[in-house]
């Protein structure tokens, strides 16, 4: 199916006028006011911010991925993953980037910014969405193009920083922290505790983020919904690398550290509610403080079905 089958598609099942021009207009969005194709790459803003996320620009094309043998849609996403490959290896621990060296307002943050980089929130879930997109992708089209050198240096760096990340206390030099006074009209939440290290966390076998989906700070630095789909996507490259790469040494290591997450969630993720029983923590630090709330952005604990983590209707799941 193309694009045009789609809205010939549109036209016969869905009858009420208003509804039928509501879907067309935000089922072709992406494509005629966020996105830009400067030579073999995909530049997709978020929309009301003239910049790329790696989470966002992922979401935004999700919906296309059923419609590959639109070769120039094709073309588009393969572009769009090629531009988030780049943009990780040009600093992972940034979140989202300028197709521009000029860094168009000042953010007044204490961590000097590369050029390219709009914002330098850590978020885990930002590493794990071009993986998902490509995997995606890769399913859909059997396109093993994109899985060159560059991404293979790729998933060595997604995995340093997850490495890196488990001990972050003792091991990490990321930080990030803004000047309050000089941006007083920002919420506290752009800012992390003890300057701009987070709260002191224990090793769990998680992978420390600083940063919610939601763009807010974590309060307790271990995200669970963010650690779940973490533990998602090392299982796709577990199969790319396997498959294509025939690297069993590799394959190795993501599988460790996906036991690695996957024994953390359980042991420091889970929380025995007094009403509900044992249900999921969204945020944990390792010390046994947990946060139970969640957060309305993707991956969030609502969403664990959807992200493929469980099935709907996984026990612990409904009692969260």
């Amino acid at each position: 199916m193309n694009r045009t089958e789609i809205m010939q598609k549109a036209d016969d099942v869905i009858k009420d006028q208003k509804l039928r021009e509501m879907f067309k207009k935000c089922f072709m969005s992406t494509l005629e006011t966020s996105l830009k194709v400067e030579g073999d790459k995909t530049y997709i803003i978020t929309g009301d911010i003239n910049a790329m996320w790696l989470r966002d620009s992922s979401c935004q094309v999700n919906h296309y991925l059923k419609l590959m043998k639109d070769q120039d849609l094709q073309n588009k996403i393969k572009g769009l993953i090629r531009s988030q490959i780049e943009y990780v290896l040009l600093d992972p621990y940034a979140n989202a980037f300028l197709n521009t060296e000029d860094v168009p307002r000042e953010y007044h943050d204490t961590t000097i910014m590369k050029p390219y980089v709009w914002e330098r929130k850590f978020e885990l879930d930002s590493l794990c969405y071009p993986v998902k997109l490509a995997y995606q992708y890769y399913k859909e089209t059997n396109d093993t193009t994109i899985f060159d050198k560059q991404y293979l240096y790729f998933i060595h760096t997604i995995l340093d920083v997850f490495e890196t990340e488990q001990y972050h206390s003792q091991k990490s030099s990321y930080t990030f922290e803004r000047d309050m006074a000089k941006v007083w009209n920002l919420r506290k939440t752009e800012t992390l505790q003890n300057h701009g290290h987070g709260f002191d966390t224990r090793y769990t076998g998680m992978v420390w983020s600083a940063f919610r989906p939601s763009d807010d700070a974590c309060a307790l630095n271990y995200n669970i919904p963010g650690n779940m789909f973490c533990s998602v996507i090392l299982s796709y490259l577990v199969e790319i690398v396997r498959d294509l790469y025939h690297d069993e040494h590799l394959v190795e290591r993501i599988i460790d550290l996906k036991f690695q997450i996957d024994y953390g969630i359980e042991l420091f993720g889970t929380y025995l509610h007094p009403k509900y029983g044992k249900i999921y923590a969204y945020e944990t630090d390792g010390y046994g403080n947990h946060i139970l709330m969640d957060d309305a952005n993707v991956p969030s604990l609502l969403s664990l079905p959807y992200l493929e983590y469980c099935h709907e209707d996984d026990p612990i799941s409904q009692n969260t």
